[in-house]
């Protein structure tokens, strides 16, 4: 089997597809170098990777100068070529608890699938108005693209919100995952699910 996932930042999606690899026996492979060798990795079978939408803005629109449109047409006619049976589009809602979890991935760049603890310290210290806007406008752009690729695509946008708190509502097409929310890296959380 060959699963992809293509996810923004802070959506759960190295837990989702390491689970995937670990429950069918696949090779997993996550935010793997954009470069040639990734049309080597994809060649393969038996994997299950996961590309995040940061690399995608970073290499297809800033580094290679194309459009966003011209950016999700190629990465649709790269994908389109190694024949995965599923694909996975994933996003979250945009929360105050999403924006705070991309601030705390923007403090720990170099270890950031550590558990970490959200609190009042935390909230004074680091969520800051200016914090707040440049995050929110960041995560507009990831899901964009997210957006973009669901259309390129004919595929649902699966949220973060549904797949990890309301599974059974999500169509994996057969596939079976059941989230171990104890693992959860953001510990003591209040309740901020408000839509922004």
């Amino acid at each position: 089997m060959k699963i992809l996932t293509i996810a923004g930042p802070r959506v759960g999606g190295k837990y989702f597809t390491k689970y995937l690899a670990d429950e069918y026996g696949l090779t997993h492979h996550h935010e793997p170098i954009l470069d040639l060798r990734l049309d080597t990795l994809l060649s393969n079978d038996d994997i299950s990777v996961k590309l995040v939408t940061s690399h995608l803005y970073r290499y297809y629109h800033l580094d290679s100068g194309l459009g966003v449109e011209e950016s999700v047409d190629s990465i649709y006619d790269r994908i389109n070529q190694f024949k995965f049976d599923k694909i996975f589009l994933l996003d979250r809602y945009h929360t105050m608890e999403y924006i705070e979890a991309l601030i705390n991935l923007e403090l720990r760049k170099d270890n950031n699938h550590v558990d970490w603890v959200y609190n009042e310290q935390f909230k004074d210290k680091f969520v800051t108005e200016s914090k707040v806007e440049y995050w929110k406008t960041y995560a507009k752009e990831s899901s964009r693209w997210i957006q973009l690729l669901s259309n390129k695509f004919k595929l649902p946008i699966i949220y973060y919100d549904d797949l990890y708190y309301n599974t059974k509502s999500v169509d994996l097409h057969g596939l079976h995952f059941n989230p171990d929310l104890s693992k959860k890296l953001r510990k003591n959380i209040p309740n901020s699910n408000k839509l922004l």
